[in-house]
């Protein structure tokens, strides 16, 4: 399986840390599996969780999430440890709540669980205005504070992170007393509507995704795990 740009940035790190030699005995890094820690470092005979965002895409993943016509309610396509966090910061309800997508109208269910949709032969054929509505009326920016995103990340007994370009940061706090700075950057909350198909007849597949990326990169960090800083004091 191919790596994309952040999975090939938390194996760097990895590596480096390995190098290190501060990596606990036998560990690999977390890959794909969302319930581990992306990376683990040893000091002083404690092992902490580590973080591990690249400069090109820093987000914490993006979600589909449904409507669910019949309850009036938005449920997320995959439940996972992403979605956990979106729950904690609200994210559903930051949608409108008079908001019927029209997407939906026109389509239904093809597996109960509300993972696939098709055409609902009965109803008039979703167009691009259509799409256009719904992108209107769905599509939205909300700023999220990052003291939600330290408690998330204290609850997963995660207290520190590493970013491409910025440096080694503590999140909620420097549980390991190393001396580095807290994260300081600016997240926002965005929802989107990804379609394919621009024929005619309309859009092909819609999918309504929420996504929190950072929006202000934070402060430089005087640490930084790659060699274009000084590597905190981890032993």
């Amino acid at each position: 399986m191919g790596y994309n740009t952040g999975d090939t940035y938390e194996e760097k790190i990895f590596e480096i840390c390995k190098k290190k030699g501060i990596t606990p005995p036998g560990s690999t890094r977390a890959g794909a599996a969302a319930n581990k820690a992306d990376v683990e470092f040893v000091h002083q005979g404690t092992t902490y969780k580590l973080e591990v965002k690249n400069s090109a895409n820093p987000d914490y993943g993006q979600k589909r999430i449904h409507f669910d016509a019949m309850n009036k309610v938005w449920v997320w396509a995959k439940p996972d440890i992403v979605t956990q966090l979106y729950n904690q910061l609200n994210v559903p309800s930051l949608i409108n709540y008079q908001f019927n997508p029209i997407w939906y109208q026109k389509m239904k269910p093809k597996t109960p669980k509300l993972t696939r949709w098709i055409p609902d032969p009965s109803k008039p054929a979703y167009d691009l205005q259509d799409l256009k509505t719904d992108q209107r009326n769905f599509e939205q920016r909300n700023p999220i504070p990052l003291r939600s995103l330290f408690t998330y990340y204290k609850n997963r007994n995660t207290y520190y992170i590493q970013i491409e370009g910025s440096g080694f940061y503590h999140l909620d706090s420097d549980i390991a007393n190393l001396g580095t700075s807290q994260y300081d950057g600016q997240l926002f909350l965005r929802f989107r509507v990804k379609h394919t198909g621009h024929s005619r007849g309309g859009p092909n597949k819609c999918q309504f995704m929420a996504v929190l990326k950072q929006e202000k990169k934070p402060t430089l960090s005087l640490y930084n795990l790659e060699p274009t800083q000084t590597f905190p004091n981890i032993k």
